[in-house]
């Protein structure tokens, strides 16, 4: 026993034992300090990816929120005046087009100063040119059958505005209460403003409202008279004119009568 603590006394006046006890203990600290270490790198490589990844996530919603906005007031072309699902669209209502002060109203799509169905109100009982949707001068309900016209509200009575040869003729629309009679026939037409009805259209190609207005011009011949005849003059020396032959089947326009197989006035 008395060698034993010998042996302690020497080791501790040499440290050796505070060392040996103490070891241990300091394994373990750096061991703790390591872990420390690698938990906190892998944390803050954690967080910095999650962090990045939300930043993204939110730079690229902000980006594409700001691409895909537009305001009305931004869509300002007569076709495009709405903002509709990140884009200029054309109008579907009257409130499309407000914003747009020398074109409010809207009609199939495209903002105008007018409409057809508010011409005398917008344009002071003038006609809406519905190619344009702007006013014009033009009088309403006062073309007859052939005259020209932009507008079927142009045409008197039951006609509507029909294209031939890229101009518009009114012609009478068929209905119960008229009855297409020569040189018109009933025909499937579309009006100026694409809508298609059935109107009193001429039964022959060569006859149109550039030739049936000529009915009663003067002629000499047949010059002139383009798909119509030159009447001969019913007394030697008398006046001829542009018209057509006539009979059962054939009959004459309103203000000329079948005289000779001949519509005249």
């Amino acid at each position: 026993m008395h060698n034993f603590w010998i042996i302690v006394l020497v080791l501790s006046s040499m440290g050796c034992l505070e060392d040996a006890v103490e070891s241990p203990i300091g394994a373990t600290n750096n061991a703790t300090t390591t872990n420390n270490t690698t938990n906190n790198a892998t944390n803050n490589t954690t967080n910095n990816a999650t962090n990045n990844a939300t930043n993204n996530a939110t730079n690229n919603a902000t980006n594409n929120a700001t691409n895909n906005t537009c305001l009305n007031v931004t869509c300002a072309e007569v076709t495009e005046s709405v903002c509709r699902d990140g884009a200029c669209a054309s109008c579907l209502n009257h409130t499309d087009c407000a914003h747009l002060r020398a074109t409010p109203l809207c009609d199939s799509g495209r903002c105008g100063e007018c409409t057809p169905e508010s011409e005398k109100e917008n344009c002071d009982s003038h006609v809406c040119n519905p190619a344009t949707l702007k006013c014009t001068q033009l009088d309403i309900a006062q073309q007859i059958t052939c005259g020209e016209c932009v507008s079927s509200t142009q045409c008197f009575g039951d006609a509507a505005c029909f294209v031939e040869e890229d101009r518009g003729y009114c012609l009478p629309v068929s209905q119960i209460s008229i009855l297409c009679e020569f040189p018109f026939s009933e025909q499937e037409l579309k009006t100026i403003e694409s809508t298609e009805v059935l109107a009193c259209g001429f039964s022959n190609i060569s006859t149109g409202c550039a030739t049936y207005s000529m009915l009663g011009q003067p002629c000499v011949g047949d010059i002139g008279c383009g798909g119509l005849g030159c009447a001969p003059p019913q007394i030697v020396g008398g006046d001829q004119y542009c018209t057509y032959e006539c009979g059962a089947t054939n009959k004459c326009p309103e203000g000329m009568n079948c005289v000779e197989s001949f519509c005249r006035k």
